[in-house]
């Protein structure tokens, strides 16, 4: 039974005590507004009143606590550089979340970043249908392409490259988020390979094998799967 906490938690009021009750309460999932590695951005940005070594102590308390958690990252906000991105990339890396949500910056009627936007001529596209999954900023550190491309092949080196569950040999909870993904995507060649990894690591090696050859074989042809095959060279591993 999976009780779920579904709001984001801001982290800075998650001590060991509070999750420690939530968890003793029945709660097993939680969602996390952990909105960026970079600490300029938290600081400066979002101004939010949060620590990076908040972020990963939360993050290791709820994994030591079997608590799954499901973790918001924004990115693309205006004045944040590629180096505040690759900042968070590198610090997302080694954090114990089981699953990030990554979502762009989308500026909202009446808030301070829809002001600015408009003030510097930022915008670009339809702001009123982004839904924070298509980038509708343009600034003079990166296009609203760029930020689209990034945001996508962060989901791929957070949730399926660098995986969390799989680097820790916790291949039960790995396979379960790989199948909820090919669920709605069945055919999501990484989810499929690492799913196929994991059924191998469980005893499955008949199924697991046969995972792994039929992502290969999407891999193979289709040209934008390849491209990011080549980037992570996940056939050859």
């Amino acid at each position: 039974l999976v009780t779920a906490f579904p709001n984001a938690l801001a982290l800075y009021a998650l001590d060991r005590e509070v999750l420690e009750s939530l968890r003793d309460t029945g709660v097993t999932q939680l969602t996390l507004a952990v909105e960026s590695g970079s600490e300029r951005v938290l600081k400066n940005l979002i101004k939010k009143p949060l620590k990076l070594g908040i972020t990963k102590r939360v993050l290791n308390d709820c994994y030591d606590l079997n608590i799954y958690t499901d973790c918001n990252l924004i990115i693309g906000m205006p004045g944040e550089t590629k180096k505040d991105i690759k900042d968070s990339r590198e610090f997302l890396k080694d954090v114990a979340a089981n699953w990030f949500r990554i979502n762009v910056a989308t500026p909202l009627s009446g808030s301070d970043m829809f002001n600015e936007a408009v003030k510097k001529n930022q915008i670009v596209g339809n702001w009123k249908e982004a839904g924070y999954k298509s980038s509708v900023i343009e600034t003079e550190h990166f296009s609203a392409k760029e930020i689209n491309q990034v945001a996508y092949e962060l989901n791929l080196e957070l949730n399926f490259v660098n995986n969390t569950d799989m680097q820790r040999s916790n291949y039960v909870r790995a396979a379960e988020s790989f199948s909820n993904v090919l669920k709605l995507k069945k055919d999501h060649p990484f989810a499929m390979y690492y799913l196929g990894i994991c059924e191998i690591k469980l005893g499955n090696e008949k199924k697991g094998y046969g995972l792994i050859s039929k992502s290969r074989e999407i891999f193979a042809k289709d040209p934008e799967w390849t491209k990011y095959e080549k980037k992570f060279n996940i056939v050859n591993k």
